[in-house]
């Protein structure tokens, strides 16, 4: 894990405001996300701050309904050179009731609504336990960072 991150309360609000306005697409049945803008991202501004001057890669409110769950995986660069690594953020806007826990390399990343994980994407394995009650709502930002070296 890299660190650690946060969204402000009025950015908690916006982007739930955003997760009940956007368009979803269903993912294998189980989850469902939406693309975000950049407009969109520059509503928030620690979302800004974690981006820095890298461009938005991957942004998307996931919403996990009961039932729903990811596997385990990687998320390598589907762009740029073998230069580039694959930074993530995600941060919880709304735990389910019950599961929908994020495990990043075998550890339970325990957080609350507003708090924020960040990782590399593309050499730490992620994913999220089956929802059994509830709702689990996500904002995750990417970014595409040079490695050193």
């Amino acid at each position: 894990m890299v660190g650690r991150w946060w969204l402000s309360e009025a950015e908690l609000q916006y982007w739930l405001s955003t997760a009940e306005s956007v368009n979803y697409t269903t993912v294998r049945g189980a989850y469902k996300m939406a693309p975000l803008t950049l407009d969109e991202l520059s509503q928030s501004p620690n979302t800004m701050l974690f981006l820095g001057k890298s461009e938005p890669y991957a942004c998307y409110v996931i919403k996990y309904g009961v039932g729903a769950f990811k596997t385990m995986h990687r998320d390598p660069p589907l762009v740029g050179s073998s230069k580039l690594h694959h930074q993530r953020m995600v941060c919880l806007l709304q735990n389910a009731g019950e599961g929908g826990q994020l495990t990043i390399d075998g550890h339970d990343e325990l957080f609350l609504p507003r708090d924020a994980i960040i990782f590399r994407a593309d050499t730490s394995d992620h994913g999220v336990s089956q929802v059994l009650r509830g709702e689990r709502i996500i904002l995750t930002v990417g970014k595409l960072v040079e490695s050193d070296g």
